[in-house]
């Protein structure tokens, strides 16, 4: 059995250090937003929290919900989309930055995007190790 420590620092770390990194970039002055691809602020959003929404359902799918997964996907996608509303009104304080709605849309749609697929992948993975043989 694993210890609870190890447990923490293996999966609940990244999650720490990954939103550390969300907020030090929403403190800092706004990339210049010339882009030849209109929207690609909302991409950028998406793949964030689609890394986000991964590193918390694989942090609730150890131990807390591990035998409900719908549990650990709601719990998943609320806990990256709520941290994407907090560093929306974060941006609100910050010289130069403001909030935006459509970002916050931005990372509920990444924030789904990324629990569902890892969820998809480990039932893959898990499938692939048993089989389930039907006659």
């Amino acid at each position: 059995m694993i210890k609870t420590h190890k447990l923490v620092i293996y999966y609940w770390i990244p999650v720490v250090i990954f939103c550390s990194l969300i907020f030090i970039q929403s403190s800092c002055l706004s990339p210049c937003k010339v882009s030849y691809f209109p929207h690609v602020d909302k991409l950028i959003h998406i793949i964030i929290y689609a890394i986000l929404g991964m590193l918390f359902f694989r942090a609730f799918q150890v131990k807390k919900y591990k035998d409900n997964v719908k549990k650990a996907l709601i719990i998943s996608i609320l806990s990256s989309t709520l941290y994407g509303i907090s560093d929306e009104l974060h941006q609100n304080y910050v010289s130069f930055r403001q909030g935006d709605p459509m970002d916050i849309l931005a990372d509920a749609a990444g924030s789904a995007l990324g629990a569902y697929s890892y969820m998809l992948v480990l039932n893959k993975i898990k499938y692939f190790k048993n089989p389930v043989i039907k006659k």
